[in-house]
């Protein structure tokens, strides 16, 4: 995760519905962040918005099959879960 001038490593659960969130520095409530794959360095973002908020949504592929979408502002619980295997937009 990027903010503030800084990258923070990021733990989210992966518990579907969960917000259960660990970060090495604490965001403020509804600050919006990039995000960033631990591993490749390339940066997370989804082609859809929040419903909740409008913000734009972190997307994730689930290794199962699926997809799974966050919220990328900070306290926001918006998510969505597509299990159709739609990858085509992204």
């Amino acid at each position: 995760t990027y903010f503030g001038g800084k990258h923070v490593r990021l733990r989210i659960s992966s518990l579907y519905g969960s917000s259960s969130i660990a970060e090495e520095y604490e965001r403020p409530l509804n600050t919006l962040a990039d995000h960033f794959c631990p591993h490749c360095h390339s940066k997370l973002s989804g082609a859809s918005k929040c419903p909740e908020c409008s913000a734009l949504m972190i997307a994730l592929i689930v290794s199962s099959g699926g997809i799974v979408q966050i919220c990328s502002r900070r306290g926001c619980k918006g998510h969505l879960l597509d299990l159709n295997n739609n990858l085509s937009s992204y």
